[in-house]
């Protein structure tokens, strides 16, 4: 038995030392880590001139000590922190990167320090810029805007990306950490900046394209007392808005303050710019009898003519074509007389009648005309049924289709339409005024291309951001 126990204890011993010399050997791998090593100065220029494509030469100056870095790998991110795309990898003492043209374009490259046990945990990056000859201008965004409910200080601003059709609701109050305010009616894009009607707050909220507030603009009149702006348009620099006490008032878009004001009609509606002149529809909505006169502005001097000239009562809308006619959509007395769209020539005062219906809603585009013409559903009180979605051409002066929808689908509880100007999809807003609304996008074809819950009440329309 001794001699037993005297042969085992050396071998035991030998088994531990050989295992405490393993794991030593281990513990010294991983001592060497990965690098924590990061390149700097990086430098790119895209000499690919297609748009969404880049080629180039990323370079880079590499750390100041290499001992521990066996090769760079290059990625690409969309944020800027994921290593979305590899694109490859070059070995430590290269320090450039062939990008071959004709890559997909990402908003960042990055530049990671390796060795055999792995990638640094840092990164370097740099922003690329897509350049592009001869780009061609595209629709890059698109804000919904939703009035709310009067008097419920609900209005909300959501943004979709036509390109991967992501919506991100409430984005004004994401943005800016507050509400947007009471009835939001209208908006416009112009430049760098967005303006938004707040109609019960009284208020115009200036934003960047990213709709953070830039100023909330409080109109006031003569006596201090606030006014409701209801809709915006855009001529020459500055941008203009009508208010509801009877006033049409000049914002100045580089100190974003409102430079003057001129008495229009009562109770303007929407403004439009055309033949060097501002249009306004007086729309004389909360007198007995409606307004039926369009204000006429000199655009230079901003000074009323004495002339009005003369449509069919409670006009809301007004758009004009390249030619210089002007189209007003009129909303009648709700009884007797329909609401009606109007072909009108300013210089000759000669009114011609497109459609009428119980309800009408429009939009202008590329001298085209789109028209949502619907009866009245008794069913549903103020909702429109049997809607005729009519395009018309303006060059020709007449109506193309009454059904510009091709694949059969039908939208109930419709209300707003808004065509972007460049690929001309179609957009389309339905709801009321108990429950959040929809807004539905059909391609120029007339083919359904995405339906949209929005975040607020009763959406207004779509509203483009163009680069």
């Amino acid at each position: 038995m001794n001699t037993k126990k005297i042969v085992l204890f050396p071998v035991l011993c030998a088994l531990m030392s050989l295992s405490f010399i393993a794991c030593d050997n281990d513990d010294n791998k991983d001592n060497e880590g990965v690098p924590t090593e990061v390149v700097s100065n990086m430098s790119f220029s895209d000499t690919d001139k297609d748009a969404s494509k880049i080629g180039g030469v990323l370079s880079w100056t590499a750390p100041v000590s290499i001992e521990n870095i066996t090769k760079y790998v290059i990625y690409q991110s969309n944020d800027g922190e994921g290593q979305d795309v590899k694109l490859g990898e070059v070995p430590v003492g290269t320090n450039s990167f062939t990008i071959p043209a004709g890559t997909d374009f990402s908003a960042y490259l990055l530049v990671v320090t390796s060795n055999t046990k792995g990638e640094s945990a840092s990164a370097a990056k740099i922003q690329v810029t897509d350049v592009v000859e001869n780009p061609q201008p595209a629709i890059v965004g698109v804000y919904l805007l939703n009035s709310g409910k009067s008097n419920s200080n609900n209005s909300t601003l959501d943004y979709y990306n036509p390109v991967t059709k992501e919506l991100k609701t409430k984005v004004f109050s994401s943005v800016n950490g507050r509400g947007l305010g009471d009835t939001a009616n209208d908006m416009i894009v112009y430049g760098s900046k967005m303006y938004i009607a707040v109609t019960n707050s009284n208020t115009i909220e200036v934003t960047d394209l990213n709709a953070k507030s830039l100023k909330t603009i409080a109109p006031k009149d003569e006596t201090g007392q606030p006014q409701s702006p209801r809709h915006l348009a855009a001529y020459e620099g500055k941008v203009y808005v009508t208010l509801f006490d009877g006033h049409l008032a000049a914002i100045d878009t580089t100190s974003m303050e409102i430079t003057k004001q001129v008495q229009v009609g009562p109770n303007p509606e929407e403004v439009c710019a055309a033949n060097g002149k501002l249009y306004v529809a007086n729309s004389g909505g909360y007198n007995p009898v409606q307004d039926s006169t369009l204000s006429v502005i000199d655009a230079a001097t901003f000074t009323v003519d004495k002339n009005t000239l003369k449509v069919i009562i409670n006009p809301s809308m007004v758009r004009a074509d390249s030619e210089g006619y002007l189209y007003v959509m009129s909303l009648g007395n709700y009884g007797d007389i329909k609401a009606s769209v109007q072909r009108l020539d300013p210089k000759t005062g000669e009114l011609t009648v497109i459609c009428s219906n119980e309800k009408i809603a429009m939009s202008m585009s590329n001298d085209k005309l789109y028209i949502l013409s619907s009866e009245s559903n008794a069913s549903t009180g103020w909702m429109a049924a049997n809607t005729k979605y009519i395009r018309y051409d303006a060059k020709m002066a007449k109506v193309e289709t009454e059904n510009f929808i091709t694949d059969g689908t039908t939208i109930s509880k419709i209300a707003y339409i808004s065509v972007d100007p460049l690929e001309e999809n179609v957009y389309m807003t339905a709801g009321e005024y108990t429950s959040t609304g929809d807004v539905y996008i059909y391609s120029a074809a007339g083919k359904k291309i995405d339906k949209l819950g929005v975040s607020g009440i009763n959406p207004m329309g779509a509203y483009f951001i163009v680069k």
